[in-house]
């Protein structure tokens, strides 16, 4: 009975050892990617045309680049937020933005930082993205099996009224 306590107290250490040591692996590594991302910020919000919207998203992912909290707030949102989007996407003004290239990389940027900002956070966010694949992915097969479908029965409706 001792000695599995011993045993369930050393695994618990080194968990915790190996849970810090990749933390700070990954704080080494993300360094440069937070820098270009101050660097990409500077650039945008120099520009004359940028909207009000992201100029804000902007100074937040400067405010919060950081974030364990909002590293959660994407990786536990993440496959909610695929499944809620399985519709046709609509097109928005935001999509013609002349730096939209520019931007979209700025946000890509802040969300590998803020995710990686905690391993486990890290982890869930790569799970849900992998759950969030599988299920499009089917979705997205078994809505072309119908549509094939829904277009054959039509077809043959078609041909037997003329």
């Amino acid at each position: 009975m001792m000695d599995q306590a011993y045993v369930i107290m050393l695994i618990s250490a080194l968990v915790i050892v190996v849970y810090f040591y990749v933390k700070a692996r990954l704080v080494e590594f993300l360094e440069p990617f937070r820098m270009e991302l101050l660097r990409r910020a500077e650039w945008l919000s120099h520009r004359a045309d940028l909207t009000d919207h992201d100029r804000l998203l902007i100074e937040f992912a400067i405010d919060h680049a950081y974030s364990r909290r909002v590293g959660w707030a994407l990786a536990l949102g993440l496959f909610p937020f695929s499944l809620r989007t399985l519709r046709k996407p609509r097109r928005s003004e935001a999509m013609a933005r002349p730096y939209n290239k520019d931007m979209n990389a700025f946000v890509r940027l802040f969300a590998a930082c803020v995710v990686c900002a905690s391993p486990l956070s890290m982890l869930v966010f790569c799970m849900s993205f992998l759950a969030s694949l599988i299920v499009r992915g089917s979705v997205q097969r078994a809505m072309e099996l119908v549509l094939s479908k829904q277009s054959a029965h039509a077809d043959h409706e078609h041909r037997l009224a003329h």
